[in-house]
């Protein structure tokens, strides 16, 4: 855009400075015809062949090539810690939402859990921090908005907003509906999940 913008201006300069010579001279006609044949006005094709990206990284002075090197460097450290990170969030997020745990031989708190709730957000928060003292109890998230969580969610006919609570062979032992504070949560974990002499 400012390769334009200078272009413009050089050639209203040019029209000024032929304008007032001409005026000077009594003749405006040969203004218009003067402009438009102005050979050094016109633009001139001349087609360069583009550069490979060898010969342009050949062309660079060291310090050049040394900073490009080092923002390429950067670039690829951010690629790859990016992509380790949404690896491990992946990972992290197939394992909290599958629900085939349920009945293999240890006891589990399931949410039902709809991700656009603000509630059940703060629900899943206080449930984890609740399970801190029983790591034995596996927590798990039946997303409403997949085929397994909805299919759930049917099954044992709970609203949004529940944990559901199943002893090691998969049965169904409490629920525990609406948000609760925590020490209420800890209270029926406990009693849900007291360990068996």
């Amino acid at each position: 855009m400012t390769h334009i913008k200078h272009i413009a201006l050089a050639f209203a300069f040019e029209c000024n400075q032929q304008a007032t010579r001409h005026v000077t001279q009594g003749c405006i006609r040969p203004l218009i015809h003067d402009t438009y044949n102005d050979t050094s006005m016109k633009r001139r094709k001349t087609k360069a062949e583009p550069a490979s990206p060898l010969q342009r990284f050949s062309r660079l002075s060291p310090q050049g090539k040394r900073r490009l090197l080092l923002r390429s460097a950067a670039v690829l450290g951010v690629a790859g810690v990016s992509a380790g990170s949404l690896a491990r969030y992946d990972s992290r997020k197939r394992v909290l939402h599958d629900l085939t745990i349920i009945g293999d031989g240890a006891p589990a708190v399931v949410q039902i859990h709809d991700p656009g709730c603000q509630t059940c957000r703060r629900l899943k928060s206080r449930t984890l921090v609740a399970l801190e003292d029983l790591p034995h109890v596996r927590f798990r998230l039946a997303d409403i908005l997949t085929g397994d969580g909805k299919a759930l969610q049917d099954r044992f006919n709970a609203q949004t907003i529940t944990l559901l609570l199943f002893e090691p062979g998969g049965k169904l032992v409490d629920r525990i509906v609406g948000l609760q504070d925590i020490d209420r949560l800890r209270h029926r974990f406990g009693q849900a999940f007291a360990p068996t002499a």
